[in-house]
């Protein structure tokens, strides 16, 4: 069994960001139908090999390795589709009733299943799970709005595409923030369902029956927070739902525990219920803000970084919740994840994320998108502190003598040869200005941020010298800003 966990959560480790490359680089609806046909092969050939009489664990070792690496391709394109079907101005709704159909199937579907497998028993039961797997891919299939062609090149070297997507989530302050908020969360989430099932059969101790009555009921509260999460966007603004959303997982999580002070399953029912609000209204609200603010050539690559930090925290989160929960009990590794979970929010918060309201809406174009993805490429300048020579060869920078973080800055700074072919710098060349807070390009020269409000006189150079606005250079240092 473990290794069959293991098989069914290796794909984006492993494989997310060549996933995000080939996103990128193909049209993303086909990458859609053929996920799920691969899905269909796989999953109909475990009925298949039970009616046969050859059924065997090594196959469902490789149909859950399948069906791993195909969940992965499906998601970084599903993703990143929605943005060319619909206006930018509709992603949330789109998203929230995205979020609501899936929300529903998880509610609905394991009490299905369950009854299923007791009819007709477990292998034969996953011939319904591949027939609507091909039913997904028929209803993709029939979109009839056309695709636009990839904008991204083939011939761009397959490292340098990794490089953008790295660099468009750590060098935009934004996607950053949300990067290490969803890892934070999702630490503190992993630690919590590692030992949440210990929580309901040994301390609640509830049967299997009532405990899947219980946590459906719960799970209503997934569609509840998909259905609001527009009208909460619109009634707090972006940074705030994200941080009430966050915040009421936490506090969720932690009023679960008070199930063992009463009617196990008449408390634990409408306290998972509201723990379980939070999660669609976060996610609903930064994917409609990243699918905005990403260019659609970046779309595959940033989903499917941020698919892999958030994926990797998750499992780095059980690890240590099983740890801790064989070290220090239950309730005491339950307490640490959904503290920890409150820490998210609270890193939401007090971050570039925290002090947005509302969507970005001023920015037009994708070039502009990806201009203010991208900071301008820095000029050698010789020796560095403590004596450290740089030296530029050809679009690469080759930096000698410094450690591992220092080559891994300059790899991460360094362009592709398709992106540095087409941008300027932002902000002197062209006349732009760019805000220091969200990253957005601004086609205007302006004091503040027309996005997020950003003071655009209040700029500090890297030396710690406060520059008033429209000062090109530092009177201290020199350096230019």
């Amino acid at each position: 069994m473990g290794l069959l966990s293991a098989l069914g959560n290796v794909g984006y480790p492993v494989l997310g960001l060549f996933a995000g490359v080939m996103v990128d680089r193909w049209r993303r609806r086909p990458v859609l139908v053929w996920s799920n046909i691969v899905q269909v092969v796989a999953l109909g050939s475990i009925p298949a090999a039970f009616f046969l009489g050859i059924l065997n664990l090594c196959q469902l070792f490789i149909v859950t390795l399948v069906m791993s690496v195909t969940t992965v391709f499906f998601n970084v394109a599903y993703t990143a589709y929605l943005p060319t079907l619909i206006a930018r101005e509709d992603l949330v709704e789109g998203n929230s009733k995205l979020e609501t159909s899936s929300s529903a199937a998880t509610v609905v579907g394991p009490p299905i299943a369950g009854g299923l497998i007791q009819i007709v028993g477990a292998a034969p039961s996953i011939a319904l799970d591949a027939l609507g797997t091909m039913i997904a891919a028929i209803a993709i299939f029939s979109i009839k709005k056309p695709e636009p062609l990839p904008s991204t090149p083939t011939q761009c070297s397959f490292w340098s595409e990794i490089k953008d997507g790295l660099r468009a989530v750590t060098k935009t302050p934004t996607l950053c923030n949300l990067a290490a908020s969803t890892s934070i969360y999702n630490i503190g989430n992993g630690m919590f369902i590692a030992v949440f099932y210990l929580f309901i059969y040994d301390l609640l101790q509830l049967s299997p029956g009532l405990a899947g009555i219980t946590l459906g009921i719960g799970g209503v509260g997934v569609v509840v927070g998909a259905v609001i999460a527009p009208k909460l966007l619109k009634l707090l603004g972006l940074g705030s739902s994200l941080t009430a959303a966050l915040m009421i997982r936490g506090f969720g999580l932690l009023a679960v525990q008070a199930s063992m002070y009463g009617p196990a399953a008449v408390l634990l029912a409408p306290l998972w219920l509201f723990a379980n609000i939070g999660i669609p209204i976060y996610n609903v609200n930064q994917v409609s803000f990243r699918q905005i603010l990403v260019p659609d050539k970046l779309q595959g690559r940033t989903n499917a970084t941020l698919r892999t930090f958030s994926y990797g925290a998750a499992t780095l989160g059980a690890l240590i919740g099983g740890i801790i929960g064989a070290q220090y009990g239950i309730l005491a590794t339950m307490t640490a994840g959904a503290l920890i979970a409150i820490l998210a929010a609270l890193t939401i918060r007090f971050g570039p994320v925290g002090r947005l309201h509302d969507m970005p809406q001023n920015v037009d174009t994708a070039e502009s998108r990806l201009d203010a993805l991208n900071p301008p490429e820095k000029k050698d300048e010789g020796r560095e502190k403590f004596g450290r020579q740089t030296s530029v060869k050809g679009p690469e920078k080759a930096v000698r003598g410094g450690g591992f973080l220092s080559r891994l800055k300059a790899w991460l700074e360094t362009p592709s040869i398709e992106t540095s072919a087409r941008r300027g710098t932002p902000g002197k060349q062209q006349g732009y200005a760019v805000c220091r807070r969200c990253g957005l390009q601004i086609v205007r020269p302006t004091r503040f941020c027309q996005s997020c409000g950003a003071d655009f006189g209040k700029v500090v150079c890297s030396c710690g010298r406060e520059l008033g606005f429209g000062d090109r250079f530092c009177d201290r240092c020199g350096r230019e800003v």
